[in-house]
């Protein structure tokens, strides 16, 4: 259990570079050039292969953990690349908007994440970790509350994508 929960904190690591990756191929994508994606793709693998073989051979620190964070670290490097590539061909990427929104996600997601942990160690007391049900409750109630924080302090930092996504529910 604790090897999985390693292995997964090191692959979340990387889940907002394999969000955005997506976003900037389909910006390539729109200028018809597909090639650019692909081998910043090519790229990124070998690195994560190296990387994978040095974590786990190597280091002898890692086992599969350290599979999960080359593939993390392979993911930010192809991002940084395509962003790269991207601000060479079109010019300016309003990287004063882009870092904003990323301070006040990123301030959100550390309250977060400080709020799922707390709860964890509140909610186990009541519902342990020795069954199916306790950690279940542990982790949608630890979810829910840090949820809930997240959307609390992107309103207080007037995050305008936590506007956005509210407000798109309104209008249903």
């Amino acid at each position: 259990t604790i090897i999985t929960i390693n292995t997964l904190a090191s692959s979340s690591i990387s889940l907002f570079a394999q969000s955005l990756i997506q976003l900037l191929s389909r910006a390539f994508f729109a200028f018809k050039d597909s090639i650019t994606p692909f081998l910043v793709g090519v790229i990124s693998t070998i690195i994560n292969i190296l990387l994978g073989i040095y974590f786990v051979y190597y280091t002898k620190i890692f086992d599969v953990e350290g599979l999960a964070l080359a593939y993390s670290i392979s993911n930010i490097i192809a991002l940084l690349m395509l962003w790269l590539i991207l601000k060479v061909k079109i010019g300016e990427l309003d990287e004063a908007l882009i870092f904003s929104s990323s301070l006040k996600i990123g301030i959100a997601t550390f309250f977060m994440a400080l709020a799922i942990q707390g709860m964890k160690y509140v909610i186990e007391p009541y519902f342990g970790t020795t069954t199916f049900i306790g950690i279940l409750t542990q982790g949608v109630g630890s979810g829910i509350i840090g949820i809930s924080i997240y959307m609390c302090i992107c309103f207080l930092l007037k995050s305008p994508e936590a506007i956005l996504f509210v407000s798109s529910f309104q209008k249903r």
